[in-house]
């Protein structure tokens, strides 16, 4: 490459035309050893018959487009190792079709098991349902709307986001106020931790609950498998003293 270079009679217009050639490969890694091979093909013009202001303007012109071929070069390819090719980028992302159906509505109705911990009677069984009335994603890509209403991928939750959820749950809890329904409402954030939260997320809660005669603010964690389909979450009640803890299997896929 450096042979190749100093073959070729070095000045602005030719460097800026190696500079465009490069750009338009698919070969970020190619653009930055360009770079170098200017900077040496400057060192040698010393030892050239170039005085003056040319000699002085020459070696400007081939800096100048070496550090903008090493800056794009850089961007480029650091886009490649992200997974990202902006020469094959569209200007335009297309929005997926995301709308309520039977599939979505059937898998709202799938329950997720859980067991409350009495105070005085061990585990109790019971259900809990979900829905994400809006969710927001930080995580998805930047071209497409961040914002879910009631369905919501999968993968776009579990990449980083923060919903709004409501939870009908059965607990079965005749021990306060004889109550077999609880209902709970508030603010989830999701955070990836391996493969963009495919192989692995987390989350942190909290909610107000509302069961029988009691009301109070419930603090949730929990960690999440398979894109979120399967997870377990940990929901503490610090003023519900009869049933303090509830241990879900989170079983979700909309």
């Amino acid at each position: 490459m450096l042979a190749t270079v100093d073959r070729i009679a070095v000045d602005g217009r030719t460097v800026g035309c190696l500079v465009l050639y490069l750009l338009a490969t698919d070969h970020p890694l190619l653009i930055l050893s360009i770079g170098g091979a200017y900077v040496d093909c400057g060192e040698n013009l010393e030892g050239r018959n170039l005085e003056g202001p040319m000699k002085h303007g020459t070696l400007l012109r081939i800096c100048g487009c070496t550090l903008l071929a090493c800056c794009l070069g850089c961007c480029q390819a650091n886009a490649v190792l992200c997974g990202e090719d902006p020469s094959r980028a569209g200007p335009h992302a297309t929005e997926p079709e995301i709308r309520p159906t039977l599939l979505w509505g059937a898998a709202q109705l799938v329950p997720s098991p859980q067991w409350s911990l009495l105070t005085h009677d061990g585990l109790r069984f019971g259900l809990r349902w979900q829905v994400t009335p809006v969710l927001y994603s930080f995580g998805m890509n930047r071209k497409l709307s961040p914002w879910r209403w009631f369905v919501v991928e999968p993968f776009v939750r579990q990449v980083g986001s923060l919903e709004l959820f409501c939870s009908p749950e059965y607990v079965g809890m005749k021990e306060v106020d004889n109550a077999r329904w609880s209902f709970r409402t508030g603010l989830r954030g999701y955070v990836p931790i391996l493969e963009h939260g495919e192989y692995l997320s987390a989350s942190l809660a909290s909610s107000f609950f509302v069961l029988g005669g009691k009301r109070g603010i419930s603090y949730e964690a929990g960690v999440y498998f398979f894109a979120g389909i399967v997870g377990v979450q940990t929901t503490y009640s610090p003023s519900l003293s009869e049933a303090p803890w509830i241990f879900t299997l989170r079983l979700r896929y909309f």
